[in-house]
């Protein structure tokens, strides 16, 4: 290994590079857990985006799923759970 390259482009993701001796490079990404979602970039894109699916008529279960799908995670879980919908008080982030 020749060197590690740390980066948090936000609060919630920790980026890492491996350059190894040959010169290859692998990326890393890890989501850590966070206490704010107002720490998130995407936080209003969620809002948003839960907003309109309940304005169409979606069940909190079918949006925690849906949202789930589209790569939204509560802030210390990896899926959004129906408990949470509704609630946007910052509870989630979505996954880059």
């Amino acid at each position: 290994m020749r060197r590690v390259i740390f980066a948090r482009p936000v609060p919630d993701t920790v980026t890492a590079k491996v350059v190894w001796v040959s010169s290859a490079v692998r990326p890393l990404t890890r989501h850590q857990p966070i206490l704010r979602g107002a720490d998130i970039g995407d936080y209003a894109a969620f809002v948003a985006h839960e907003l309109s699916l309940s304005a169409e008529g979606h069940r909190d279960r079918a949006i925690a799923q849906r949202l789930t799908a589209e790569g939204f995670r509560s802030r210390r879980r990896a899926g959004v759970l129906t408990s949470m919908v509704g609630r946007s008080g910052g509870s989630m982030v979505r996954l880059r």
